[in-house]
């Protein structure tokens, strides 16, 4: 589920303050998803309006979404 990489191509879809990806434990959207009980593509759009900040990895570009990115939107949400 949680998952940390060495070989991150870091370029953050929405920069949020300093970060350093490496030190980051990172989320696949699919776990995103599951976690937050929505549809993968809701976190995909999520990412794209800056809602959730993530990074695009490797060759494809998937997405991974910081852990502290989806604990910040609970806490927000549940305000």
């Amino acid at each position: 589920m949680v998952s940390r990489h060495d070989d991150l191509d870091t370029q953050p879809a929405q920069p949020i303050g300093s970060v350093d990806a490496l030190d980051e434990d990172l989320l696949r959207v699919k776990d995103v998803a599951n976690l937050l009980g929505v549809h993968p593509n809701t976190v995909r759009i999520w990412t794209e309006r800056g809602v959730l900040r993530s990074y695009r990895v490797g060759p494809r570009r998937d997405r991974r979404i910081p852990l502290a990115a989806v604990r910040l939107l609970l806490q927000l949400e549940n305000r």
